[in-house]
């Protein structure tokens, strides 16, 4: 898995030099690079303020991003089924390996790739806001949240 994203990190500031594609500014201190139909993004060296209460959830996470959405992530049903987009939310199934009960997590899509998503989320890693890549065939993905249009 961390090969995947040093190759993709690395294929992204690749196709930035060839293509001398710009950064544009965008909110919460993220770049976004933009070739052909798909968008990446890369941390800019300023740290995002979060409340560190925050991070101990995913879905307040994502309500501090802007994400209209509530409840407990295993119980938000998927309400999309078309192609995802940036700010649309990624929902996920995973078993508590101590427990193995079910367990929810919710994460927001920042970029789409053919081989998956770059989402941001916070409580993936205990109570940090990390960003990963996503294969479309990763088999704890149950469905994705369109938010509500604001």
């Amino acid at each position: 898995m961390v090969l995947t994203v040093i190759l993709a990190i690395v294929l992204i500031r690749t196709l930035a030099t060839e293509n001398k594609i710009e950064y544009q500014r965008v909110p919460h201190s993220e770049r976004f690079l933009t070739f052909g139909k798909y968008t990446t993004q890369e941390k800019s060296t300023q740290d995002e303020q979060v409340n560190s209460s925050t991070l101990c959830s995913c879905i307040a996470y994502l309500r501090e991003q802007g994400i209209e959405i509530r409840g407990n992530a295993m119980q938000i049903q998927p309400n999309w089924g078309g192609d995802p987009e940036p700010g649309f939310v990624v929902l996920f199934k995973y078993h508590d390996k101590n427990t193995g009960e079910r367990v929810g997590h919710a994460a927001l899509i920042k970029a789409i790739f053919p081989g998956g998503l770059w989402v941001v989320e916070s409580n993936f890693t205990h109570c940090a806001a990390t960003e990963r890549l996503i294969a479309w065939t990763d088999p704890h993905i149950r469905g994705i949240f369109r938010p509500p249009e604001s």
